[in-house]
């Protein structure tokens, strides 16, 4: 009997390249890697129906759920993660110093509800004691000026819609900071600075702290795969960590160095320092603590409008 073959759609890592080069086997299949732009993955899953398997963000699968879109369903494995006390940004000469200097702030956000900024007002508020509801949450692209819809997504926190790009809008102090994974361009070079000169040092307490590393993506398949084949997650989260495993061991090859980083011998030092051999962890023992914060906050923050459970990710890895 032919094998069927499966298509994984993600982001270009190399937690992937074992199973993208078949040294990892995905038994009774067989395996073709997409490596795409993350940002094509829901047009080719959800409307193309091109992907069994999706990197999808950790928002946007509640989001689904929310809505009763069960096409996709969760595996525990998780392709990108990572700290965000990197992302919190500004003006140069601003008065705002530390995290408690937000209290009353106008913060702009590119998506009012993306992974991202959930992560990032769970620690603001977790670790740092910012009240989000003294925060006005002002919503706009970053570089360009999207006019507002004309009926505002209704919202649990104070939101605005911006009036310019966030990033002309800060230079202006029209905002007071701006959360983005892009660093943002002003009219000058030094017109902005991260609002934490040290990331990884505030990273690094977060997780001493609460145990926790942001996860921002997963995978999902395609629900109706179960129905021929009821092992078929289970099979496929298994092919994902074998392939991640033999990417930590690559990077703890000091030989050569198989990533672009100079100093990647310490990086990985740091990082198992800090969070063990395996500190790119999938599987949901390793994580429930991480996810159960992200549904805490996606609840609170008005993502969802009860408290998801894991087994309504993960039904197949978490009982009711």
């Amino acid at each position: 009997m032919a094998r069927r073959n499966i298509v994984i759609g993600c982001g270009p890592y190399d937690r992937m390249i074992a199973l993208r080069d078949g040294a990892v086997e995905t038994p009774g299949y067989t395996t073709t890697v997409r490596t795409m732009n993350v940002t094509d993955i829901p047009q080719a899953a959800f409307g193309d129906g091109t992907l069994d398997v999706a990197e999808i963000s950790l928002g946007e699968l509640l989001a689904k759920i929310e809505s009763g879109d069960r096409r996709y369903t969760g595996i525990p494995a998780f392709p990108s993660m990572g700290f965000r006390h990197d992302c919190i940004y500004v003006a140069r000469g601003s008065r705002i110093a530390a995290p408690a200097d937000l209290g009353g702030a106008r913060i702009g956000v590119t998506l009012h509800l993306g992974t991202t900024i959930i992560w990032v007002r769970q620690f603001l508020e977790a670790q740092f004691g910012l009240d989000l509801a003294r925060v006005t949450w002002v919503v706009g692209k970053l570089a360009t000026h999207v006019p507002a819809p004309s009926a505002p997504i209704p919202s649990v926190l104070p939101r605005e819609a911006a009036t310019d790009s966030l990033t002309a809008m800060l230079e202006r102090g029209e905002i007071d900071a701006l959360v983005s994974y892009q660093r943002p361009q002003g009219s000058r070079p030094d017109a902005f600075r991260r609002l934490l000169a040290d990331p990884v040092a505030a990273a690094s307490d977060y997780y001493r702290r609460f145990g926790t590393v942001p996860l921002l993506h997963l995978f999902a398949y395609r629900t109706t795969l179960r129905d021929a084949d009821p092992g078929f997650p289970k099979m496929v989260l298994r092919a994902l960590e074998q392939s991640k495993d033999v990417a930590l061991d690559r990077l703890r090859d000091t030989a050569c160095y198989t990533s672009s980083l100079p100093f990647l011998s310490a990086t990985v030092e740091q990082a198992t320092e800090l969070m063990g051999p395996d500190f790119w962890p999938y599987g949901l023992e390793r994580n429930r603590t991480a996810l159960s914060t992200f549904l805490d906050a996606a609840f609170r923050q008005g993502l969802t409008t009860r408290r998801l459970t894991l087994a309504d990710m993960f039904p197949d890895f978490a009982a009711s």
